[in-house]
């Protein structure tokens, strides 16, 4: 239990790998509001907490990567970036 808890330690603190055209700030004029994808995250996941969020992709084929603690695992989850 002590080497998977120490693992799960060491990923989470190292930085993640750039994907391409990703940001971590964006308009929510245009895409989903931060408070939209938290709803989102809620209703599919219930109360998994959320790690990282990033927007990747520009216009109709934009999508919005999350990053999940569900409190069994770690999953990355797409979700569309259009409302």
């Amino acid at each position: 239990m002590r080497a998977s808890i120490a693992l799960l330690t060491a990923l989470l603190a190292a930085p993640a790998p750039a994907l391409a055209g990703c940001v971590s700030a964006w308009s929510s004029k245009e895409y989903k509001s931060i408070g939209e994808v938290q709803g989102e995250v809620r209703a599919r996941h219930g109360g998994a907490r959320i790690i990282h969020v990033k927007l990747c992709g520009s216009g109709a084929d934009a999508i919005i990567r999350v990053v999940i603690d569900t409190g069994r695992d770690i999953k990355t989850i797409s979700l569309p970036a259009k409302r």
